[in-house]
């Protein structure tokens, strides 16, 4: 249940997309180092 995250951050919500449709290790670490990024 990580809907208020993926609300919270809309790139988030994009990134976690691309992620289930290429299953890739890559975009997820993209993914999580953008959010981190956007948090500091």
């Amino acid at each position: 249940m990580r809907d208020n995250f993926l609300v919270s951050n809309k790139s988030a919500y994009i990134c976690q997309k691309y992620h289930v449709y290429y299953q890739k290790q890559r975009v997820t670490f993209f993914c999580y180092k953008q959010i981190e990024n956007m948090n500091y």
